[in-house]
């Protein structure tokens, strides 16, 4: 008897045929997805300056492996790198949709997240492409930590491809580049106030000539304080008042206004936003409330600054 007879023909249909070499799939991996950059002047309104887009699209470089015909992509639940994020001064909340069939991570403002005028951000997943990929697209502008500086806001999202051999976390990097706001000299005004008669006020105001750019949907009207409410604010950088006079056709220093005799003083109040001229050495607390108030609160003029509406102003009253 041959012992290797057991073992059958090599050609033959033996029960070690039936074996399988393929090595099972790992799970994915991840190096790193492209970076994003988006720019806040091209919103409607933005002081454009330079290059820069609302939209970015990326890889996500995920290696799926011999499990690549089975990858999905979806948004982690967690997402610390969107967190206290707000936009004109109101807190931006996260959804994670479906939106015409791919994964959509919408950032949106107020209560309703089905309103899309609300929306604020949206990024979308893809997985069409071999290692996966992303659009991340603005929409509103977003409040930034800086003020009067085009500083970046960098923004991490955190995002999962998987398949049927496991899965891996990657985080998607997007900077976001602020507006500034500029001055327009073509929207200045100047003004020439009359010195009132005797128990009378003369007002005027005019425009600052201020474009805020993109950063102009303030939530709340007349922010006040440097570090302002919602996106804008205008006020004095300090209370010194330079004082200049033409006398002859040509300008000259006054180095300190009087009235009545008595020299000028200035401080600032309502949160940086009114200047009061005054006299004597009691401070005015505040601007008068009308004509009859101001010889007793010894104020000589009022000037205030606005944010309102589109430009900023100024009023003044002697």
């Amino acid at each position: 008897n041959n012992p290797l007879a057991l073992l059958g023909d090599e050609n033959t249909n033996s029960q070690f045929s039936t074996l399988n070499d393929q090595v099972p799939g790992s799970a994915p991996t991840a190096s790193g997805a492209d970076a994003g950059a988006i720019n806040e002047d091209r919103l409607p309104g933005g002081n454009v300056d330079g290059s820069g887009s609302l939209s970015v699209t990326g890889s996500l470089h995920i290696d799926f492996g011999s499990s690549a015909a089975s990858r999905e992509l979806s948004f982690d639940i967690a997402q610390p790198g969107l967190a206290g994020l707000t936009s004109g001064g109101q807190a931006i909340s996260l959804l994670i949709a479906t939106v015409n069939g791919v994964p959509t991570l919408i950032g949106y403002v107020g209560a309703d997240s089905g309103n899309a005028a609300n929306y604020v951000f949206t990024v979308s997943l893809n997985a069409g492409p071999i290692e996966g990929e992303y659009t991340f697209n603005l929409l509103h502008p977003l409040d930034h930590a800086g003020h009067g500086s085009e500083d970046l806001l960098g923004l991490t999202i955190n995002v999962i491809g998987s398949d049927t051999a496991g899965q891996v976390t990657t985080a998607i990097n997007i900077s976001v580049q602020d507006d500034v706001p500029v001055i327009v000299a073509a929207n200045e005004t100047h003004t020439t106030l009359l010195d009132p008669v005797s128990g009378g006020i003369a007002t005027e105001t005019g425009s600052l000539g201020i474009s805020w750019g993109s950063d102009r949907f303030n939530d709340h009207v007349n922010g006040g304080t440097s570090t302002g409410n919602g996106d804008r604010a205008v006020v004095f950088a300090d209370q010194a008042v330079l004082a200049t006079g033409n006398g002859e056709g040509g300008a000259t220093s006054i180095a300190q206004l009087t009235s009545h005799g008595e020299a000028v003083h200035y401080v600032l109040a309502d949160n940086g936003t009114t200047l009061i001229a005054y006299t004597g050495t009691a401070v005015a607390p505040r601007a008068p409330a009308g004509a009859a108030d101001a010889p007793a609160a010894h104020v000589g003029f009022v000037v205030t600054l606005f944010a309102s509406g589109g430009i900023g102003g100024v009023s003044c009253s002697p």
